[in-house]
C-alpha cells in the first residue's frame, strides 16, 4: 500500500492518505455510508486511542493508522518504521483474507462498522491490490439493545443465551429472533417476549387441532389407491418425464417447465 500511505518518520506511525486513494479513477471512498464521511465523532470512534491526539500526523482528517509505534509496555514488532503494531483495520482486513481468500464473497458484522471500519479496510485492501471490488456483498446487523441501551460488556448489562433459557424455551427465543430483520435494531425488554409468546401458543394450538382432527379422519389406517388417485399419479409422472426432457434437451426460454404443466393439465380435462 506504500504509494497509497504518508510515513510519519518522527513518530513511526505510517496513515493511509485517504486522498492519494480517491484520485485513482478504481477507487471511491464513502461505499458503504458516503454521508458519515465527515462524521467526526463516528470517525473518532472508530479510530479509537489510535486516533486520539494524532490529527497533526495526519494529511486530512479522513486518514488512518496502518501502523502505530508503540508505547512502553505495549507490544509491538520491528518494522521499516521502527518498533509498533498495526493498525485495528489493517489487523481484520488481513484476518479475513486468511480466514476466507481472495475475493471475499461475504464479509458481515455489526451495523456500527460499516463506517469507519469497514469502509477503511475496503480502501486499504483495494489499494493493496488495485482493484474496485475486496468484498462483492456486505451483511450488517442491527443492534441488540438491552432495556434501551446498547449491549456490551462495558456497560455489563449482556445477556447469556443460558440465562434466557431458564425463562423461556429455545422455540420462543428463535421466534422473538425470527420477529426482526436482521438489520433492524432489536430492545430486548420483558415485554419483548409478548409477541413471542403469542405467537407460541397460536401453533402450539393449531397443531394440536391438526392432530385431533387426523386422529379422527382414520388417515392413520392403510390407505387404498381409487380411479381419481391412479390419474394424478399418471399426471405428475408424466410431468416430471417433460420436465427432464426440457433440462435435457435445452428448449428454448418459453417452453418452461410452467407451460408444460398448463398444457398436461389440460390434456387431462379434454
Amino acid at each position: 500500500i506504500v504509494g497509497s500511505v504518508r510515513c510519519v518518520q518522527e513518530t513511526g506511525s505510517v496513515y493511509f492518505d485517504v486522498n492519494s486513494y480517491r484520485r485513482s479513477e478504481k477507487h471511491t471512498y464513502g461505499k458503504l455510508e458516503p454521508w458519515s464521511i465527515n462524521d467526526k465523532n463516528k470517525r473518532d470512534e472508530g479510530e479509537g486511542a489510535m486516533g486520539v491526539g494524532k490529527e497533526s500526523e495526519k494529511r486530512n482528517q479522513e486518514d488512518f493508522a496502518l501502523w502505530k509505534t508503540s508505547k512502553p509496555g505495549e507490544p509491538s514488532w520491528d518494522s521499516p518504521w521502527g518498533k509498533g503494531r498495526p493498525g485495528w483495520h489493517i489487523e481484520c482486513s488481513v484476518m479475513a483474507e486468511h480466514a476466507l481468500g481472495h475475493p471475499i464473497d461475504i464479509h458481515s458484522g455489526g451495523v456500527d462498522l460499516k463506517f469507519p471500519h469497514h469502509e477503511n479496510e475496503i480502501a486499504q485492501s483495494e489499494a493493496f491490490h488495485d482493484e474496485d471490488h475486496w468484498v462483492r456483498y456486505f451483511l450488517h446487523s442491527g443492534h441488540l439493545n438491552i432495556d434501551g441501551l446498547k449491549m456490551s460488556k462495558s456497560l455489563k448489562n449482556f445477556k447469556t443465551i443460558r440465562e434466557i433459557l431458564k425463562n423461556y424455551n429455545g422455540r420462543q427465543i428463535r421466534l422473538l429472533f425470527l420477529l426482526h430483520k436482521y438489520d433492524s435494531l432489536m430492545d430486548f425488554s420483558p415485554h419483548s417476549f409478548d409477541e413471542p409468546l403469542n405467537k407460541d401458543k397460536r401453533f402450539q394450538e393449531f397443531f394440536l387441532n391438526i392432530k385431533a382432527i387426523l386422529r379422527k379422519s382414520g388417515i392413520h389406517q392403510p390407505q387404498k389407491f381409487e380411479k381419481e388417485e391412479y390419474e394424478l399419479q399418471n399426471v405428475l409422472i408424466r410431468i416430471q418425464d417433460s420436465i427432464r426432457s426440457v433440462s435435457y434437451t435445452h428448449l428454448r426460454a418459453h417452453e418452461t417447465g410452467r407451460n408444460l404443466v398448463c398444457r398436461l393439465l389440460l390434456e387431462k380435462k379434454k
